[in-house]
């Protein structure tokens, strides 16, 4: 390629751009244009076990957040093992991000695999603020597909949704 081809390529990406912004700031974005904009996908992961506390704290903070700007309810996805191994969302403790019990809803499910479902299926339903999921562990070849296909489906959909995964350096409970 030459450098005038590429001068020109840069030239075309930036009025593609330009006219973007004017329709973004005009709000002439198409729907799916506005669902992606307000869709985020994010994978928190605690260092080790004794920060897991943190990283459900920061993932209540970001979902306490989605729900005070949609003004909409927080679903919390968890796996029992999950629950009983690393602790449940204290209900009190709600109303420190600005959650009454209203706003909230906790799902236990027995197995991994039913997370992942309703996950996927709470991205689609489009009636939460923000989702959070909390598996007890992440092993499993089928893992990567999984999560890269609720990351696409949050774009899709414009959701909010927040994968609190199991410390790096913690085996798989089984």
């Amino acid at each position: 390629m030459s450098l005038a081809g590429g001068a020109e390529q840069i030239s075309l990406l930036r009025t593609a751009i330009a006219r973007i912004e004017a329709g973004a700031q005009a709000g002439g974005l198409d729907e799916t244009s506005r669902a992606q904009r307000r869709s985020a996908f994010f994978e928190l992961a605690p260092a080790a076990p004794v920060d897991r506390g943190a990283a459900a704290g920061f993932a209540m903070a970001l979902a306490a957040r989605f729900a005070r700007a949609q003004n909409g309810p927080v679903l919390w996805i968890a796996e029992d093992f999950a629950l009983s191994e690393w602790g449940a969302p204290y209900g009190p403790g709600l109303a420190a991000y600005g959650l009454g019990w209203r706003d909230f809803t906790l799902m236990r499910l027995a197995r991994r695999a039913d997370v992942w479902l309703a996950m996927e299926e709470a991205i689609r339903a489009r009636a939460f603020a923000a989702i959070i999921a909390e598996p007890s562990s992440l092993a499993g070849a089928d893992c990567p597909n999984l999560v890269r296909r609720l990351a696409m489906g949050a774009r899709a959909a414009g959701a909010r949704a927040i994968l609190l995964r199991p410390p790096a350096n913690e085996r798989a409970p089984f």
